[in-house]
């Protein structure tokens, strides 16, 4: 079987979608996924064997790699090599054209703001952040990442160039409050690494900005974080140097709670009970709203949640379904609470009955949340229920009509989580 022969057109695209790619410290794997198609077709091209089969193709990688056009018209090029206009194409549709359309005057639209940054830029963009702030307590992580993730590299498109002082200051807000989000997100996919980075970058921001409602709750994601990464003692830590931003709203009950849930798995019975003390006077004493809201704000239902979780952690199991509980009943009259805060509280009612020694009660306080569609499966339950599962393996567990069953349901739910291959994740929740 021979080899078709290489193009010098192919090859000269090739040469470039390389040079554009390594100079983004992008993977061939990234970049494949950015444009839905594998690791071995970008590496294909890139050594000139063929070239992208659609022009939509070359235009994302272009943007992508911020090519300004150079990798869109070395495909037109190598596309077309006679460089005759091509006959008018019926199979584009309309949409296809709008589509191509709407990307042009994106394109156009950011460099705009590049360099021409103004308060309608502003306010425009800090609206899109606060929207998905909004929508990060009802939709999966990974449908708000991408587009969190564009705001993001405009914001710092904007920031590395020449703004008045007033108008710096709001993009830095803006964009500590989407790196904010970016971090919780993150650690909702179980990247904490990544979380970590955001979470760093967010602080960075909130200081520029000198804005004490964005740096506290960037302290949240901070906290939140360590936690997941098991570094407990930092994760407390963290939360107490957060409280001192003395942000309006409710980061300081937040930042309260997480200081109880992190002492809780430490098994620090006292400090446990301290911080949960502290968490009731914060709300007591809470001035003003949330500058964010939404996923950055501690309502009822969150701090109920948190207060059942640590409870159940010291052995306060009673406390623990009280709280659940009550909780419960707060988000059967308010939808605005995230899904996550939702199956964090169902999965804290079940380990509260599990370790009370009632695996009838576990058994059916489980059902709404081994329910949930494995894109909602997130790993901060995945991460809680395998221990449990373990447990109800235990030899112990033999003569139990429930425990096998519920073990082999729970199994179910934790494999058939879209989030298995990463570590640790919220939506809304813990």
């Amino acid at each position: 079987m021979t080899t078709p022969p290489v193009k010098p057109l192919h090859i000269r695209f090739g040469k470039l979608l390389r040079e554009h790619r390594t100079a983004q410290r992008a993977t061939q794997l990234a970049l494949g996924r950015l444009v839905h198609v594998s690791a071995d077709a970008v590496a294909i091209w890139e050594k000139g064997r063929s070239i992208p089969a659609d022009e939509a193709t070359a235009r994302d990688l272009d943007a992508y790699l911020h090519a300004d056009g150079v990798l869109l018209q070395a495909w037109i090029e190598a596309d077309n090599p006679t460089g005759q206009p091509t006959a008018p194409d019926d199979s584009l549709s309309a949409v296809s054209l709008l589509a191509s359309s709407a990307q042009d005057a994106a394109q156009f639209g950011t460099w705009a703001e590049v360099v021409n940054t103004g308060a309608v830029t502003i306010t425009t963009l800090t609206a899109r952040v606060r929207n998905l702030v909004d929508r990060a307590l009802a939709e999966p992580p990974a449908a708000i990442v991408t587009e969190a993730a564009a705001i993001n590299h405009t914001l710092f498109d904007l920031l590395r160039g020449h703004n008045k002082p007033g108008h710096a200051k709001e993009l830095y807000a803006a964009a500590g409050t989407t790196c904010a989000l970016l971090g919780w997100l993150s650690g909702d996919l179980g990247h904490l690494d990544a979380a970590a980075m955001h979470g760093a970058t967010a602080q960075t921001c909130a200081e520029m900005a000198e804005d004490a409602g964005v740096a506290a709750w960037a302290a949240v994601v901070q906290s939140k974080t360590a936690f997941w990464a098991k570094d407990y003692v930092k994760a407390a830590n963290l939360a107490r140097d957060g409280a001192r931003h003395a942000a309006p709203g409710t980061a300081a009950v937040m930042l309260a709670y997480q200081q109880a849930d992190a002492w809780a798995r430490l098994g620090a019975t006292t400090q446990t009970v301290a911080a949960l003390d502290d968490a009731r006077r914060a709300e007591d004493t809470q001035r003003g709203a949330d500058s964010l809201g939404g996923l950055f704000s501690c309502g009822p239902g969150r701090a109920l949640n948190y207060a059942a979780g640590a409870n159940n952690e010291i052995s306060r199991h009673g406390h623990a379904q009280a709280a659940a509980d009550a909780a419960l009943a707060v988000f059967a009259n308010d939808r605005s609470y995230g899904f996550g805060t939702v199956a964090q509280t169902h999965l804290t009612k079940v380990l509260a009955y599990a370790n009370a020694g009632d695996l009838d009660a576990a058994a059916a306080a489980a059902r709404p949340l081994l329910d949930l569609p494995p894109d909602r499966r997130l790993t901060t339950l995945t991460d809680r229920l395998w221990p449990l599962a373990r447990a109800l393996a235990a030899p112990s567990m033999a003569t139990s009509s429930v425990a096998a069953p519920l073990r082999e349901e729970i199994t179910a739910f934790c494999v058939g989580s879209g989030q298995l291959a990463i570590g640790a994740g919220d939506g809304g929740g813990r």
